[in-house]
């Protein structure tokens, strides 16, 4: 491992943009066996995720996004067997659907 520390801030103040800058510590790291086999496989995905500004703003509507989807798609299981469990009790189509609408209306 070198003795100085990776050249971005270096070569970003000798005129190089930041991307340019990141790209050559990239290539420096991989030549001075620093992360190389990782740089070496994965790049281009190295790259991007230095290259990507970090927003929180962004990152926890994601989250919140995928908590959403994750809490329907465990509703959606649930209810599915639920029904079955009905089904098997030999619950008619027509108390079925009412207990599904009710089901619905009232708060969980």
């Amino acid at each position: 491992m070198p003795d100085k520390p990776i050249p971005v801030l270096e070569l970003e103040t000798e005129g190089h943009n930041l991307q340019e800058a990141i790209k050559k510590a990239v290539v420096y790291c991989r030549n001075h066996d620093i992360l190389k086999e990782l740089l070496e496989e994965n790049a281009s995905e190295v790259l991007n995720m230095l290259m990507t500004e970090w927003n929180w703003d962004d990152a926890l509507a994601v989250r919140f996004e995928e908590g959403q989807e994750k809490g329907i798609e465990i509703g959606e299981q649930k209810r599915n067997k639920d029904i079955l469990e009905l089904l098997k009790q030999g619950i008619s189509m027509e108390e079925l659907q009412r207990h599904l609408e009710q089901s619905e209306m009232s708060p969980q």
